[in-house]
């Protein structure tokens, strides 16, 4: 079957959509600093809402560097990507937000859904904190 969405970005959208849901009211934000945790919320929201420009504010630049070339090799744009990939996608449980952890510049945030536990990691960009769906792809790459 011929897959009309880039890969990655359905596969980001898709991580999102399984791990955090459609659900938490955030605030969205984007002129006061948030911390990681209130990005993640911000976050969800857009997806909720299915806000691709909102969903994009809160992303990393790894991340939109990663969604613009898979996009651009279909012939899509990064937003209609999104859009694409969250019009397919399911409205599951709501996740649970947990321990989040800030080291410098880089963070993590327990994110809890349907019996599993992944730990998103945010980056802080130009003195914001940004999710960065690009390492989480890394690091599940790696860990099997």
């Amino acid at each position: 079957m011929k897959r009309a969405v880039p890969v990655i970005t359905a596969m980001a959208v898709m991580l999102m959509v399984v791990f955090v849901g459609a659900c938490s009211k955030g605030d969205q934000s984007s002129k006061k600093s948030l911390t990681p945790t209130e990005t993640l919320k911000a976050y969800i929201e857009a997806a909720k809402n299915k806000d691709a420009a909102g969903l994009k504010s809160y992303l990393s630049k790894g991340t939109i560097e990663m969604m613009e070339k898979e996009a651009k090799g279909k012939g899509m744009s990064l937003d209609d990507a999104m859009k694409a990939s969250m019009a397919a996608m399911p409205t599951v449980e709501s996740p649970e937000l947990g321990k989040e952890e800030i080291n410098g510049d880089n963070a993590t945030v327990e994110v809890k859904a349907r019996g599993n536990t992944v730990k998103m990691p945010l980056v802080k960009e130009d003195g914001a904190w940004k999710v960065a769906i690009d390492k989480l792809m890394m690091t599940m790459g790696a860990g099997g």
